[in-house]
């Protein structure tokens, strides 16, 4: 007789089981790229802990620095995956943001948010939510990550969902949306607006959230 643990209870075909244990076995393909120096476009990644109590992480990514001095937009991306697969440590995550980084000379901040079915929405908005307000605790330059307080254009912050993507053969052939321009965000009280594909907001601080 089958253990309860091989015993499905639900089956999303190709991408997870349910099995009636409640052991989650996702089927789509995962790896881990660890962070580095790309050679080919000179980003910079590194892993971050954004909230210790609920184990919520990042990968910051960071465009090849020629003006130190110079401040850059900021785009807080939260990866595809309806919330229950990827992370930013796989390959076509990775790569994808590696590849905006070098092309649009913004930083990074790639969220690793809590993954149903293991923890439910709303968890994935919770972590979303506590990233941001990491992201903003910057806003001063006195914040934990120095990668922000150092390049960072807190008056140009993008939180950006999953942008589609046509994958082709080799990481370099893949087709990318074009990207909206990121325009100075005005000093009124802070708001969430659409511009084109992004979400962006004004006066970002964390005692906004």
């Amino acid at each position: 007789m089958e253990s309860s643990k091989q015993e499905v209870v639900f089956e999303l075909p190709m991408t997870l089981r349910v099995h009636k244990d409640g052991h989650v076995e996702r089927l789509i393909p995962t790896d881990f790229i660890p962070p580095s120096t790309d050679p080919i476009t000179g980003v910079s990644s590194k892993d971050i802990v954004v909230v210790p109590e609920s184990n919520i992480t990042a990968r910051l990514f960071l465009p090849k620095i020629t003006d130190p001095n110079e401040k850059l937009a900021v785009l807080v991306y939260f990866h595809g995956g309806a919330f229950f697969a990827r992370t930013p440590f796989t390959s076509p995550i990775h790569n994808f943001v590696t590849d905006l980084v070098s092309e649009a000379n913004v930083v990074v901040v790639s969220v690793d948010y809590r993954k149903a079915l293991e923890h439910p929405i709303p968890a994935a908005y919770e972590d979303s939510r506590a990233a941001l307000k990491w992201v903003a605790s910057h806003s001063n330059r006195d914040g934990p990550e120095p990668w922000l307080n150092n390049h960072a254009d807190f008056q140009r912050v993008f939180p950006r969902l999953y942008i589609p993507v046509k994958q082709q053969r080799g990481r370099r052939s893949q087709q990318y949306p074009p990207l909206p321009c990121m325009l100075p965000l005005d000093s009124k009280a802070w708001r969430l607006s659409t511009l084109k594909d992004f979400t962006y907001m004004s006066t970002f601080k964390s005692e906004d959230f």
